[in-house]
């Protein structure tokens, strides 16, 4: 026969052991109100070296602060329309505001949240080769020759792009204008022959 204090050992080992079933038998894994929220976001942006830079950047910093970041590259055009107002990407900081996408924001605006600028003072415009010698739009037809009156631009859809054929219009420049995306190889050359779209 057990004592008085046995007994009590007895009923405190008893008592631990039930909660130790019960702790064991939870699962409060599967509770999503125990669980903290994941929390996921993906950036869109676009193969220019300005933005691959920028999205890796808050990738890092956002990664850092417990996010899983998904980064997806899409032109210009898909990350308003596809992208940002549909909801397909979460964040962008590759708009070029307020001039160079001001089109798309004019079309999907009501569909994006803007939170706030990442960069002031950015410019677009034309460039050419460090020895011609202009330095103004109006100055572009006198060297027509050293670039086979073709001007190379970036990306179809890029706001430089359309930009830049306001300006063909507006300046009177007999020139041509293309996109090219291998702009980046043709800019390195030797041969440096190109009048183009710049950032």
């Amino acid at each position: 026969m057990l004592n008085l204090k046995s007994k009590e050992i007895l009923l405190v080992l008893l008592v631990l052991l039930s909660a130790i079933l019960v702790a064991g038998c939870t699962n409060n894994a599967a509770d999503p109100s125990t669980t903290a929220p994941t929390k996921e976001v993906s950036i869109g942006y676009m193969l220019w070296d300005t933005e691959i830079a920028s999205a890796n950047v808050l990738k890092t910093v956002l990664e850092q602060e417990g996010y899983d970041v998904e980064l997806k590259v899409v032109a210009v055009g898909p990350l308003y329309q596809g992208g940002l107002a549909d909801g397909q990407v979460d964040m962008t900081i590759s708009s070029w505001m307020p001039t160079s996408h001001a089109s798309y924001w004019d079309t999907y605006g009501d569909s994006i949240d803007k939170v706030g600028t990442n960069l002031e003072g950015a410019k677009i415009g034309l460039v050419v080769p460090s020895y011609v010698t202009i330095d103004s739009i109006e100055e572009m037809n006198s060297v027509k020759d050293k670039f086979d009156g073709k001007i190379t631009g970036i990306e179809p859809g890029a706001g430089v792009m359309g930009l830049t054929d306001k300006a063909i219009e507006e300046y009177g420049l007999d020139y041509t204008f293309s996109p090219h995306r291998a702009l980046p190889w043709q800019v390195s050359s030797p041969v440096h022959t190109q009048m183009v779209t710049g950032l």
